[in-house]
């Protein structure tokens, strides 16, 4: 099986399709955690659950920060990453959501914590079988509001993802930044 297979990838074109297709996933896991690494080690930076996926170089950031400061820090910092091509920028400023994180107490981290854990738990370990499409990007919490950036197959799968995060204790408003796939033909 083994001699089959690397018989197959000696075949012209295909090995090389093959060995690109590889290495460009190889290189975008390496860019993502160079981000992951870099904005995890920069004390300055307070934002914990920002989502981060690479394609093709272009490194694509979501989720909610403190602060514009924040934002422009986050980016900077992606921005001069090697390897990165680009930056898609769909962070969210708390203030801008009508929320402000910028002086939480240390027990309300722990429960914004908490609640973050219990969502991501919820939405994409305990899969119920009616929300099996959906895909998380990201989650945050703050003050008790609830972040959820991710993809569903349809309008009731959205739903029924929100009715989930709302009915998670402490939890005060859900913003909802789940968007529904195309459908597939």
């Amino acid at each position: 099986m083994l001699l089959v297979f690397l018989l197959i990838l000696q075949i012209p074109g295909f090995a090389g399709d093959k060995k690109e297709m590889i290495k460009e996933k190889v290189s975008d896991a390496w860019i993502t955690a160079k981000v992951k690494a870099a904005l995890w080690n920069d004390k300055r930076i307070m934002s914990r659950y920002i989502g981060i996926h690479t394609e093709e170089g272009v490194v694509t950031l979501s989720g909610a920060v403190k602060s514009q400061e924040e934002k422009d820090l986050i980016l900077s910092t992606v921005t001069s990453i090697k390897g990165v091509t680009g930056v898609r920028d769909i962070l969210l400023i708390y203030k801008e959501l009508g929320e402000d994180c910028s002086h939480l107490r240390y027990s309300d981290h722990l429960k914004d914590a908490l609640i973050t854990a219990k969502v991501r738990t919820i939405l994409t370990v305990d899969k119920i079988e009616s929300l099996r499409t959906l895909s998380v990007v990201n989650v945050d919490t703050c003050n008790g509001v609830v972040l959820v950036v991710g993809k569903v197959r349809s309008e009731r799968e959205k739903e029924m993802a929100i009715k989930l995060v709302e009915k998670i204790e402490d939890v005060v408003k859900v913003i909802d930044l789940i968007s529904i796939l195309p459908v597939e033909i």
